[in-house]
Order: C-alpha cells, then sequence, then structure tokens
C-alpha cells in the first residue's frame, strides 16, 4: 500500500521537484530502460522527504494496514490525526 502511494505520489510530481529531479537524473544517467529503477528512487527520495526512513517504513505500513482493517484506536488515531493536520492547515491560512 505504501508502495502504492509513492508511486501515485511519484507521476503527479511537478517539473522540477526534487523527486522529479532524482528520476530525471537516474533516468539521465542509466537511460531510458531504466525508468523504473528511476521510479523506484524517487520513492525513496520521496518518502526521505516526507520523513518516512528505512526504519519507519514497517511502523507505517503497520499503521495504515490497521487502520485499513478498520481497527478502532488505529482509526481514531487516524482521525485524531488528520483533524489536528486539519485545524493547522486552517490557522495557517487565517
Amino acid at each position: 500500500m505504501l508502495r502504492w502511494a509513492l508511486l501515485e505520489a511519484i507521476q503527479h510530481q511537478a517539473a522540477g521537484s526534487r523527486p522529479q529531479a532524482a528520476k530525471d537524473s537516474i533516468i539521465a544517467r542509466r537511460g531510458k530502460q531504466a525508468r523504473n529503477i528511476a521510479k523506484g528512487g524517487a520513492e525513496h527520495d520521496l518518502a526521505s522527504v516526507r520523513g518516512v526512513a528505512g526504519g519507519d517504513r514497517m511502523a507505517l505500513i503497520g499503521s495504515l494496514t490497521a487502520v485499513l482493517d478498520r481497527q478502532p484506536t488505529a482509526v481514531s488515531w487516524a482521525t485524531s490525526q488528520l483533524e489536528r493536520l486539519r485545524d493547522r492547515a486552517v490557522s495557517a491560512l487565517a
């Protein structure tokens, strides 16, 4: 699930963004046949930009799985985090 989300995010990166630049540099070095390798490199770069390091990956996957399985505590935690982010965005726009 995490890999899918990162792949989708990579597909929609603006030209000149850091993950897109990473993807483009890999393709420039290895050729067009390396597009999948470049997507993987850009995924790792985007994950690190978003603060997900190698050790965090398994914890994030566990959290996402728990939410998708509709475990009440995980859903409650995710909801509270989303509300916190929403409130912070509203404050920034005010």
